[in-house]
């Protein structure tokens, strides 16, 4: 009766851990499974960045703009087709996922033009680079 108590409290645990690891599979933006923490260095300082821990990238208080390069490209992401950089602001690290929200000024294509606040959500292990701007870099300002 031992033996069958034991057995049987395993097999429950098991199916249990096994309906959290699909649950976790299932969360997130990729679909990745996030059993393995998103503990690349791109993940890593977004996170810090976003929840202001020492970095030494960047000085956070003063950095608030990045360019950003996604794996098997050259240059910076461009979401206006001109492939002028676009200009991202670090919104939110959700670190329960590999999600990372950035929001980002589109013109929007109205005349006369109006900047529109657009919000772009990626998976930090799909980024190779990140590019601090500071606010007397020579770059169109972000707001």
């Amino acid at each position: 009766m031992g033996v069958y108590k034991s057995a049987r409290r395993y097999s429950r645990e098991a199916f249990w851990e096994k309906r959290r690891r699909v649950k976790r599979r299932k969360d997130g933006c990729s679909g990745c499974d996030h059993l393995i923490q998103c503990n690349n260095c791109i993940c890593k300082l977004l996170s810090n960045m976003f929840w202001q821990q020492n970095t030494d990238f960047c000085d956070v208080e003063r950095c608030e703009r990045f360019l950003i390069k996604e794996k098997g490209t050259s240059e910076p992401i461009s979401l206006d087709g001109s492939g002028m950089p676009t200009v991202f602001k670090l919104e939110k690290s959700l670190d329960n996922s590999c999600c990372v929200i950035f929001s980002y000024q589109d013109m929007g294509g109205t005349t006369p033009m109006v900047p529109i606040r657009r919000k772009f959500v990626v998976d930090c292990q799909s980024l190779s680079g990140i590019v601090c701007l500071r606010e007397d870099d020579d770059m169109v300002s972000f707001y």
